[in-house]
């Protein structure tokens, strides 16, 4: 006995702990993504409490009904096996422990061999004497083979019933248990009859053990076993690949998470083959983020799917603006109903257009920021001051990054800045928020109330006109607060929006930011908002701040906004005519309008005269022949404007006398 303690306790064990798969789980722990182990195995760890109890009971019936008696080798069984072998020659029943099976796959150790036998009992007894039965258990459960690259009960249960094995049938066990013992032969995926087979085996011997009643028994046998198999949930993989080695929950949900992911998938499929995008919706009273998508697909080449574009610093074009009057309302010096100027602006070398070229005049903050209007919102911009607006900004969780590390300018209001969409659905949730900033967070974490960085007065009444932007979809009207956005020279589409509870960004372009021709945040990206609403479910806003309708009724001083004299008569082009032929005489068109006051701006073809005007009666140097746009606008922002077609004069001609 000295001798085979000895022969025991010797026994060099190999590495008791194979790598597992990395697991990233959701707020309801359940998985959301798993990777493969470095030896490209699906190989899950599993606590025996995360395992149900029906497919223990059923292992040790059917594979070891003594094994909580044994130390490791069954003698019964060995006696049984040697004396089938001295009948045939042959190995019949390998009379193999579940501790023997553990050593021979601990040693990926070759079958029906006597070397290996012998080699899995001397395995089996030194790991009875150091570790418990259950410790045991817990490595069969986690390195029993099921076919190919599959390891384990709780991996098997994800690719052969695409669920955890926390909640298995009678039959899904009794399946679980069988694959084991030949999984190559009996993978329901390659040979459906022999897995029902072999499942039905193993059903018969725990119901006469006692596992389970006839009733269930006869329940077990009717149902039926998929062919199919199904794939290991893999979601959120840019946030995934983030956390794989750290161990808890993130904040996402699942099933939200897949639906979105579903959903943005489609919708990009129908737009070009490179463009990709990305997606988040979070929760911001407490910060959590419930999904998170990078790109529309993880493994596309074409769209190069594994760069994160929730983390791409990227123009945010229009999306900006809201929080411009936030700031003008917080310091008093705008209100929804206030008048302010769209109209031609120079600010030194500096000169805003609009994205349609045109200018509406007279128009209110309320309609301007609707309108998504360039110039009131420079112009706003310019008397906030940029510094004063950028501390803003940071407060509210925008890291802003601008060209060669430049000090911030008036561009900014129109996406003249590097932001991330991560950053923009943070700053719309403070906003949403009532002007208090949030921390966005995918790990589990106490709700903290962040400082505020505009006053809940000025937040609502933003979130009020941000309400009032036409929907893609009527239905959500009034539910919604958004803003879209197209960054320069159209490589980003955006739309930033919130409702009564949840705030969502979407945004669409280039990996590689290159332009993607025609495209606009209105239009690409503000319908996939509304559907995103919908995936999550839609909250009803809280009770918000009423606008005042009328201009009349809001303090003298907040009516317009850089108040100007008043015109006695709208600006008026007398000539040229609108639509005529003009034959053009040096020096130049001689251009006559009539009203208005004084001084007055010059846009020929969308671009601004450098100098102010104070007569009505003005020579042009025209010089081009063919269609031009010319407008007039005075100093009370009222615009005339009119089309005519140029032709080249000559001194001498009828017309150039």
């Amino acid at each position: 006995m000295a001798a085979f303690d000895i022969w025991v306790g010797t026994t060099k064990l190999p590495n008791l702990n194979p790598a597992t798969s990395d697991r990233v789980y959701d707020r309801n722990g359940a998985l959301i993504a798993a990777f493969l182990t470095p030896d490209d195995y699906w190989r899950f760890d599993a606590a025996s409490d995360d395992i149900d109890p029906i497919y223990t009971a059923m292992l040790i019936a059917y594979e070891d009904k003594r094994f909580y008696q044994h130390n490791g080798v069954d003698i019964r069984a060995i006696l049984r096996a040697a004396g089938q072998f001295a009948q045939s020659g042959k190995i019949r029943s390998g009379g193999s422990t579940l501790t023997m099976q553990v050593a021979r796959l601990l040693e990926r150790l070759a079958t029906g061999s006597v070397t290996s036998k012998l080699r899995q009992i001397r395995v089996a007894l030194a790991l009875e004497r150091q570790l418990s039965k259950d410790e045991i258990l817990h490595i069969y459960m986690k390195l029993a083979p099921y076919g190919g690259n599959v390891e384990g009960i709780t991996a098997a249960s994800y690719v052969y019933l695409g669920k955890a094995p926390s909640r298995l049938t009678a039959s899904e066990a009794a399946l679980m248990v069988a694959i084991p013992q030949s999984p190559n032969h009996r993978r329901p995926d390659r040979n459906l009859k022999q897995a029902m087979r072999a499942r039905d085996k193993v059903l018969n011997r725990a119901h006469l053990a006692g596992v389970f009643d006839a009733q269930t028994l006869q329940s077990a046998l009717r149902e039926q076993v998929s062919s199919d198999l199904q794939k290991i949930p893999r979601y959120a993989l840019h946030m995934a690949q983030m956390h794989r080695n750290k161990t808890g929950t993130l904040t996402l949900d699942k099933d939200i998470q897949r639906k979105a992911e579903e959903l943005f998938k489609r919708k990009i499929q129908s737009q070009g083959k490179s463009i990709s995008g990305a997606v988040i919706i979070a929760d911001y009273k407490s910060g959590d983020i419930i999904t998170y998508i990078g790109s529309p697909d993880f493994t596309n080449e074409q769209r190069h799917g594994y760069v994160d574009m929730a983390d791409a610093i990227r123009s945010p074009g229009s999306t900006l603006k809201p929080f411009i009057y936030a700031k003008a309302f917080a310091d008093g010096i705008l209100h929804p109903q206030t008048l302010i100027a769209d109209m031609p602006v120079r600010f030194g070398q500096y000169e805003p257009s609009n994205f349609d070229g045109t200018y509406k005049g007279m128009m209110t903050v309320h309609d301007a920021l609707i309108g998504s209007r360039n110039i009131p919102a420079v112009t706003v911009l310019d008397k906030i001051g940029v510094n004063r607006f950028s501390a803003v900004l940071k407060r509210a969780g925008l890291d802003l990054r601008l060209p060669q590390n430049n000090d911030p300018g008036l561009a900014i209001a129109l996406g003249g800045v590097g932001v991330s969409l991560r950053q923009m659905v943070q700053a719309y949730g403070g906003l949403a928020n009532n002007g208090h900033a949030i921390n966005l967070h995918e790990r589990p974490e106490a709700s903290v109330k962040g400082a505020a960085f505009i006053n809940k007065t000025s937040a609502l009444m933003t979130a009020q006109i941000l309400r009032e932007m036409p929907a893609p979809l009527t239905t959500r009207a009034g539910y919604i607060a958004y803003k879209t956005g197209t960054s320069y020279g159209h490589r980003d589409s955006w739309a930033i929006g919130f409702d009564g509870q949840h705030v969502i960004g979407v945004l669409i372009g280039r990996a590689n930011n290159t332009a993607i021709p025609g495209a606009f945040g209105a239009e690409l990206a503000a319908p996939i908002l509304f559907q995103m609403f919908d995936t999550v479910g839609l909250t009803q806003p809280p009770l918000v701040l009423s606008q005042t309708t009328g201009n009349a009724a809001i303090p003298h001083h907040l009516k317009q906004f850089g108040t100007r004299a008043k015109k006695q008569e709208n600006v008026t082009i007398i000539f040229p005519p609108e639509g005529a032929t003009i034959e053009i005489c040096p020096p130049g068109l001689l251009v006559k309008f009539s009203g208005g006051v004084a001084p007055y701006r010059v846009v020929l073809n969308n671009k601004l005269a450098p100098e102010l005007f104070y007569q009505r009666s003005i020579i042009l140097p025209v010089q081009d022949d063919g269609y031009h746009n010319l407008s007039i606008v005075d100093a009370s922002a009222a615009v005339s404007s009119q089309h005519f077609l140029a032709s080249s004069g000559k001194v001498g001609s009828n017309t150039c006398r």
